[in-house]
């Protein structure tokens, strides 16, 4: 199924219109069910965020395809709004203050840690008892081509 995401996908080392971006809130900050939303998709929707790591220390992660640019974002942590505090800020016209994520080559995720993240995301973890987490390429397709149809 890696190859089918990779034929979708742009990486740093390749061409194409839309880039992997990772998002991540780290566990530290707290939230039991964390999401991101933002400009990228018109505030229209959040992307839910799947913990990653080791039980106790588990951070919450995302890939979304984005285009080059800046956007600004916002966490939804609980049900309730939430800035990222390693993240840059800047204040939209109607005063509200949002994290802002920079689209471009250089910031995006490479290949090979995409891959690192899919096997990541892809394992079971103990505690679920032998259940496997959903893996994340028809999230990611679905991410894809919803911006695909807001963009173009």
């Amino acid at each position: 199924w890696a190859s089918r995401i990779f034929e979708k996908m742009s990486f740093a080392d390749g061409g194409g219109e839309l880039l992997p971006m990772r998002f991540t809130w780290k566990s530290e900050w707290g939230g039991h069910s964390v999401s991101v939303t933002g400009e990228f998709n018109y505030w229209s929707q959040s992307v839910k965020m799947t913990k990653t790591g080791e039980q106790g220390n588990e951070d919450f992660h995302c890939v979304i395809m984005l285009p080059e640019g800046s956007f600004m974002i916002k966490y939804i942590v609980d049900d309730q709004w939430r800035l990222a505090p390693n993240q840059p800020t800047e204040v939209d016209k109607d005063g509200n203050c949002n994290n802002v994520v920079f689209v471009d080559k250089a910031r995006c995720l490479r290949k090979q840690s995409f891959l690192k993240f899919q096997a990541q995301v892809a394992q079971p973890k103990p505690h679920e008892r032998g259940q496997s987490m959903p893996t994340s390429h028809i999230f990611i397709s679905f991410i894809a081509i919803s911006l695909c149809v807001c963009v173009c």
